[in-house]
């Protein structure tokens, strides 16, 4: 049993490999636009609570320790 059935098919696919232009290649696109909103909504959040979350976690220590 071969692992591709077929020279042809890879001789195809090797030849058209090495024929590959770069500067025909599409330019891969950036989708920051659809990224940043929940980035910035985590960033607030992390600001909104951060100082509450570190009490608690100052109070869970401090009980663990006694």
């Amino acid at each position: 049993m071969a692992l591709v059935s077929g020279s042809g098919s890879v001789r195809g696919r090797v030849e058209r490999l090495l024929a590959w232009d770069e500067s025909k290649a599409r330019p891969i696109q950036t989708r920051w636009r659809y990224a940043l909103p929940p980035l910035l909504a985590t960033i607030l959040c992390t600001i909104t609570i951060y100082g509450d979350v570190l009490t608690q976690t100052h109070r869970i220590t401090e009980w663990l320790v006694r």
